[in-house]
Formats: C-alpha cells, structure tokens, sequence
C-alpha cells in the first residue's frame, strides 16, 4: 500500500541550498519509501508514473530494475527508456538532453562506477532537480543517514553508502510502500534468485524476521515525522491558526569517532522536537589541541551533520560549557544535546560533568546527555608505547634524576637544611610543566616525590615510614605538578587559538586591503590568486564566463588547465554548486571549483589544488576562512564587474550626447544649405524663362557655394565619427607643404572671394612626412574658421617654418580674438566663444584640426596677435615614428 507524505524542506541543509541556488524553476522530488527490498518500491513507482502519464505528462526511464516481476516489465515497456552502457548506471547527460517532465530512477542510494561525473546516484538527481525536471526514485529506510545509529542498534545491520537526510528533506513527497513481513519472507522464498541483495548494500542473512519487524517500526515512524513535518508547515504557510512555536536544538560534539553518532542522534532528536538543529565544537582553553587525525576527523563529522541539514560552527571559549550557553543564550536556544564523556577529566576526578555544570549555569535549559559509542580517553595510555611519548617520559624521567644527582653530589656539604633540597625538585617541577604534556609532567612529579623519599628523607631507601610534614611535602609535588601543567596546557591552547584567530584575522585583512586598492578587474583577480595560494598554500585559478563559456582568467600554475579540470569547472559555474576534489561530482579532478555567488547569481568559480594523489582535506577553519575569501573575492569581482559598466555606460553616454549633439547641429546647420539650395533648384525649373544667365549664374554659385559647405559639414561629421571609433588611419608620405596650401586655398576659392592671403613660406623648406588628405582638411578647417571671425576685408596670414626638428604651420586672421580662458577650450568638441553666438557652426571643426595633427603625433594650439586677432598654429615632426 502507498502513503503520500508531503515533505518541505524546513532546514538550511546543504542540499536544499544547492537546489535553491539553481537558476532553473526546482523539479519536484516523490521518494518511494520501503523497509526492505522487495516490498513493491519499483512496482509502485512505475503504476504511479503510469497514471501521470495518461494525464499527458513526458515520462521516461532513467534506471529501473524490474528483476523477473512481470507486471513491472509489462509497465516498463510502455515507456521511453534512455539505458546506459555500464550496468545500472544512469546517462544524465541523455536525460538532460532530453528534458522530459518526469524521470524515474531507481536505487537513490547506489553507487556509481569510477569514472561517472557523480559518485553517488543522489547526487545525479539533484542534478536534474536543478535542470527542473521531477524525479521519481526508491529507497530503503537503512539507506538515510540519519537512521544508520538505530538500524546498527535494533538490527545489526551496517548499511554502505547513506543518502543525506538533506535531500529527504527536500522532497516534495515521500511515498511509504508497505506490506506484511510474512508476506515478503514469502516473497523472499519464492524469488530467490532475482532478489540481488549486493545492489543495495545489505547481506541476505541480515534480513530476518526480527529484523523485518525493526526496520518496518522505524520506516512507519520515520513516515509519521514526515507526515507531522508536513501538517506543520500547512499550518505556518496559511492562516488556519497562528505559526507554531519554533524550536532549536544544540549539539555539541567533540573530535572522537563516536561524534558520529551524535550527530545522527541529534538529527532524530530534531526530527521528534520538529526543530532546527545546530551543531558545534568548542575550541576550549582546557583542552589539548587536535592532532592531525583529530581534525580530520572533526571535519568528517561536520560535513556529515551538514548533509543531515544541521548548520555547523566552530566556537573558542576559556571552557566548553561557557561557550554553549553563551551560544545558547544569544541564540535563545533551549535544548541541548552532549555525549555522556565530554568533558571528563582523568586528572580530577571530582569534577562535575558537563550537564551539571551547564545546569549550575543556566538551570532552565534542557540537556540532553547521550550515551557515545566510545568515550573520549584524553589521557591515551595507549599512544604512550608510540615514539614520541616515550621520549617525553624520558624527558620526565631526567628531570627528576637531574635534581636528584644534584642532591647526592651537594647533599650535605652544600646544602645542609632538607627542605633546599626540596627545591630542586620542585624546580624540575616547574620545568616540565613549561614543557612536558600534562601527563609527563605528572609522571615527573610522581618521580621527584619518589627519588626524594628514598635518597633523602629517613629512612632511606623506603617508600614507608616517613613524618606527616614529608608527607605533605612529597603530596604537593605531585599536586603542583598537576596544577601548573594544567595551567600551562590551558594557556598554551589560548595562546594557540589566539594566535590561529589573529592569524585569520591578519589574512581577510591584507585581502580586503589588497582589493580596496585594486581598480581593474585583472587586478583583482590577480590580487584573488595571490593571497588564496598565500593563505593555504594551494595553487589556485579563477575562471569567469566568457560568450557562454569559462575562461582561465587568473591562475599561478606553470601549466595550462586540463580540459577535464574546464569540464568540472562549467558544472560548478552551471549549477552554483562545489565541484571537483573531495566533493562527490567529478572527483577525479585535482581541483575543488567554489562557485562564487552573488545577489547577480554566480560570477565564475574558484579552484583550489588538492593535488594528483590523496588530496588531502583542508582543516575546518580553513575550510570557513576560504568561504570567507570566496564571499569577498565575488563581492570585489563583482565591483570590478560595476566598474567596467560603469565605465561601459560612461562611454555610451558620452556616444549618446555626442549623436544628440550631431543632430542639433545637424538639424540646424544643414537646414540653412539645404533651405538655400532647394530654393535655387526650385527658381530654377519654375521660373527659367523669367531668369536672364547672368541671375541664372548668380543662383548656381549660390548652389554651389552652400553645397560646398554641405560637403564640408558632412566631410567634419565624418571625420569626427572616425576619430571617436578610433578607426582613423594615416599615410605617411613626404609631401610639399606649399602643394597642402595651394589645394586648402582652392577648394575655398569661394569662401575666401576676394580676401587677401598672406602667404610665408621658405624656398629651401624640406618636405614633410604627412597623410595629404587629413594635413589638407586641417587646413581647410582653419581657413573657415578665419573666414568665419575675421571682417570681410581683413587680410589672412599663412605662414610656414622649420622650428627644432618641426615644421610649424599658421593661420592668422585680425578677427577680435580670444578670450584667454577660451583659447584652450576652443578645441574641444562643440564648444564655441559666447561672444561669437551670430556665428553660425557646429563646433566642431578645431577638435577635429586636433584629432587629426594629434595622429600625426603633432600639436596644435593658439595665441592672440598683437593688434587683434588670433593665430593657429600646429606642428608636425619631421622625422617619421621610429626613424
């Protein structure tokens, strides 16, 4: 029979953010829920898919195993299958080409062989969760994460590959398929040999009644969660009632292996309170720093707690209990969760547990103390045979017979009163204290008070028989030696965390410096590069889109990328989801890709190296702080990326009132040649038998003085246009300066009518490398412009000389001038004089002179005359451009 269970997700699991930060609309997710193999999960999903199909939906088969059931291969048969050449592996890519509505994929817990883009079948469905497209799917309970505790603890049971709690979490339904355990023993009994056990990870003798019967109890709990979870949140999403309390649990783990089961039975816990849950560990001054396998196994079990939808944090505190309830304080939490052996201290077996001293502290908190699979042993008797401890014993061991052979060399000539002698010892005491590990040091003090007994205090050579004084006294040397070993281990770790936090600190804070400054994008992503390989001394690439593709944008490896490494990458980049090394998706890549998210989406990824062979995991806080460099890295990139478009945008709004100036002046100054011209045209052909030649004549010149001056308006539209795009290109050959003049003065024959025209030029002036067409256009320019200001009479000077390696070429008029605030300003785009507004002009024609001579890599400028007037002059090298 069915049950459909309605599950939204109510946690920020790591798999339910992977879905959301997706770009496409979320596929829906129906789990087929069972105990056992062989209770209809298959069955039932294909009738089920069968009837949506006769509603019109696109249904096809991802990966089914119908084994030798004939009803399921008969349904089987009447839909698409996409198969895989490996053996019950899953063609994603086909699938995803494909897109239809709905896929149905069986064995969510399975494995896939090496190779395969995931490594894990959840992993894949998500995937398609993400392009959008709905999924069904089976599993069995001992397949979640979060059940493996209590299917070990009731039936013995050790399931292989888990399925997070995340993704059950994320499930829009959750389809409990049941039947009798006696009818699928009798199941079992008649299909033996297509009931294929291996598949999902489970021996065929593991399944006895007893465990039938066990595993059936917790899928119809784990149903019923399901079931609550989703009456709870119909009732917050409408308004049938007010929204039920929210409620949140803590759990606090330590580095041991049995944090695991913790973890997962927080996770239950959470499940029956209906809570968020968060999990931390305590950096405490109290305790020895981890060792290498400690960390690794502390980040184990933090990400498994993520993958079962628990938020992880890191705290440091002097102790652990005030670390938890400040926590719990500013986070109004209520409840929480330890393991019945953290905190326990072997050197002072008086001290209260965990739970009592957090009630002493808080007495309204709920603690919740769970029995661990192993406690925490922080003396490691064990790890005393290894090496390294046995030379800290020997080191104990010398401080206290150094003392010792002090005492019999001086002892009585030197040192006559027995209490000096004491002295030394407790010296010793206090140097292996600022040394040793708390244990030698309690070793070395046992040993001082043992040699000092039998060398030196009646009678000697017993351990017996001594005053009550030296009793004391030989008690306090171990006493102390506990005491400030305890001291200076707690201080020591304060120191260490202090040191790890001011480290960090000083790192985010040169990399926010160092991107303050950068400017440029490529600046950024250099300044990215340099400080994440500083940091974690991992090679490092940053790769952003480029037409629709990654591109290799900043990288400090000696070698180009592997296009295998490109192909992980573009997934990371694609579903805004970690890929590569250690992520599950591609992990045969010798990078992990971060995609780099922002409010604008993903702006590209991030790789860090994690080598060729056994990549090796980076700590937890390293892990935080290179989420915290990824963070800032989008956020500079992505202002690197605003300025660009704001660069981008300022250059379009220059181009924009450049057009709207060109068609103001366009709209006014070709309206004049135009009105002119058709007016001639017109009297022309209407009125040719009333015109004698020569007002015929008089009107064609008019003609064609005003379409000359059309062509000239067009000719600097042109020019300016090019000079903008960049497009405008030279020619350099050596031209005769008086030939440039002579043609300027004839193509403004009309204009300069009968106007005077000084012209100065040198017999013996050399020629000048120049583009002919623009030197003579430049010249026209300002022969127009002196026409424009001069008085009609007023003669126009042109002169032209040899000054340093230059020739210096001018236009002189006896116009009324400049104003000299105007005379640099006169050259840029459509500025004008205001004391000249009955001129006519677009103002353009003296930029343009600019552009043009600046292309020669020439200067122009201007000056008054003595007398009135203004000349323009411009130079030009002599010499081309690397000559």
């Amino acid at each position: 029979m069915t049950d459909p269970l309605i599950h939204r997700p109510t946690s920020s699991s790591t798999s339910a953010q992977n879905l959301l930060a997706s770009p496409h609309p979320i596929g829906k997710l129906k789990v087929f829920l069972g105990y056992a193999p062989g209770v209809g999960k298959t069955l039932t999903m294909l009738q089920d898919a069968y009837r949506r199909s006769l509603q019109g939906t696109d249904v096809v088969i991802g990966r089914v195993d119908v084994r030798d059931d004939p009803l399921s291969a008969q349904l089987l048969q009447k839909f698409e299958v996409l198969p895989h050449p490996a053996a019950l592996a899953l063609d994603i890519d086909a699938i995803l080409e494909r897109s239809p509505q709905l896929v149905l994929i069986d064995h969510l817990a399975y494995v896939n062989p090496a190779g395969m883009r995931h490594e894990m079948r959840f992993l894949e469905v998500e995937e398609l969760l993400s392009a959008g497209i709905d999924v069904y799917t089976t599993l069995n309970i001992y397949q979640i994460q979060s059940q493996a505790d209590a299917v070990g603890l009731l039936t013995g049971i050790a399931a292989g590959e888990l399925v997070p709690d995340s993704l059950m979490d994320s499930a829009d339904q959750v389809a409990l398929v049941d039947c009798a355990p006696q009818d699928l023993l009798a199941h079992y009994r008649a299909h033996h040999h297509s009931l294929n056990f291996q598949e999902v990870g489970i021996p065929e003798a593991s399944f006895q009644p007893a465990h039938l019967y066990a595993l059936r109890e917790l899928t119809l709990r784990y149903a019923a969660q399901c079931s609550t979870r989703q009456m709870r949140a119909h009732l917050n999403e409408t308004s049938i009632q007010p929204p039920l309390p929210a409620h949140h649990l803590l759990v606090c783990i330590s580095a041991d292996p049995s944090a695991e089961h913790l973890v997962r039975a927080g996770r239950r816990m959470a499940d029956e309170f209906h809570a968020e849950w968060t999990v931390v560990f305590v950096e405490a001054a109290r305790r020895p720093a981890l060792s290498p396998q400690g960390q690794s196994r502390l980040s184990q079990t933090l990400r498994l707690a993520e993958s079962l939808g628990a938020k992880t944090e890191i705290l440091s505190a002097n102790s652990v209990e005030d670390a938890l309830r400040a926590y719990a304080h500013k986070n109004h939490i209520h409840r929480l969760m330890i393991g019945h052996s953290i905190g326990k201290n072997w050197f002072d077996p008086f001290r209260r547990s965990l739970a009592e001293r957090l009630l002493r502290l808080d007495p309204s908190m709920n603690v919740y103390a769970i029995a661990e699979e192993s406690s925490s042993t922080p003396l490691q008797f064990p790890s005393l045979f290894t090496p390294a401890p046995w030379l800290k014993g020997l080191a104990a061991a010398a401080l206290a017979i150094v003392p010792t052979l002090l005492g019999l060399a001086l002892f009585p000539w030197m040192i006559s009163d027995l209490a000096n002698l004491l002295a030394l010892y407790f010296v010793a005491i206090i140097v292996a204290s600022l040394f040793l590990d708390p244990f030698p040091t309690f070793i070395s003090a046992a040993l001082c008070a043992v040699f000092a007994k039998l060398w030196f205090i009646p009678p000697l050579g017993s351990l017996f028989g001594f005053s009550a004084e030296y009793g004391i006294t030989l008690a306090s040397m171990a006493l102390i030696g506990l005491l400030l070993s305890s001291i200076v281990s707690r201080e020591r770790t304060s120191t260490h965390a202090a040191r790890l936090r001011t480290e960090q600190v000083t790192q985010l804070y040169e990399l926010s410096r160092d991107l303050a400054v950068a400017v440029s994008l490529p600046d950024i992503l250099q300044t990215i590069v340099k400080r994440i390989s500083l940091t974690f001394d991992r090679e490092t690439v940053v790769l952003l889109p480029e037409k629709d593709h990654l591109t290799v944008s900043a990288i400090n490896l000696g070698r180009p990328l592997d296009p295998s490494e490109l192909t992980a990458a573009e997934w990371a980049f694609q579903q805004s989801r970690p890929a590569g090394a250690n992520t599950g998706t591609f992990s045969y890549a010798s990078f992990r890709y971060l995609p780099m998210l922002t409010a604008r989406g993903c702006l590209g990824v991030i790789g860090i190296w994690y080598g060729d062979d056994n990549p090796a995991e980076l700590e937890p806080e390293q892990l935080r702080l290179l989420g915290v460099f990824v963070t800032k890295a989008a956020t500079a990139i992505e202002r690197g990326l605003l300025v660009e478009e704001a660069s981008q945008a300022e250059v379009l709004r220059a181009t924009d009132k450049l057009q709207n100036a060109l068609l103001n002046s366009i709209s006014h100054d070709l309206r004049t040649p135009l009105s002119s011209i058709t007016g001639v045209l017109s009297s022309l052909r209407l009125e040719d038998d009333l015109i004698d030649a020569e007002t015929r004549k008089e009107l064609v010149e008019t003609a064609y003085g005003e379409a000359e001056r059309l062509n000239r308006l067009v000719g600097n539209l042109l020019d300016m246009s090019r000079l903008e795009s960049g497009t405008l290109h030279i020619s350099l050959q050596p031209c005769d300066v008086q030939d440039v003049i002579g043609s300027a003065l004839d193509m403004l024959t009309t204009r300069l009518e009968d106007r005077p025209i000084n012209i100065d030029i040198p017999e013996d002036l050399p020629l000048v490398p120049m583009d002919y067409v623009l030197i003579n256009q430049v010249l026209i320019n300002l022969l127009d412009n002196a026409v424009k200001y001069a008085p009609p009479t007023a003669p126009i000077d042109i002169v032209a000389k040899v000054a340093q390696n230059q020739v210096e070429i001018s236009v002189a008029d006896r116009g009324p001038g400049v104003p000299e605030e105007d005379c640099e300003r006169i050259f840029e785009k459509f500025y004008r004089v205001k004391r000249f507004e009955h001129v006519v002009g677009t103002g353009l024609g003296l930029s343009i002179c600019k552009g043009m001579v600046e292309v020669h890599h020439g200067k122009i400028w201007t000056e008054n005359r003595q007398g009135g007037g203004v000349r323009i002059s411009f130079s030009l090298p002599l010499s081309l451009p690397g000559e």
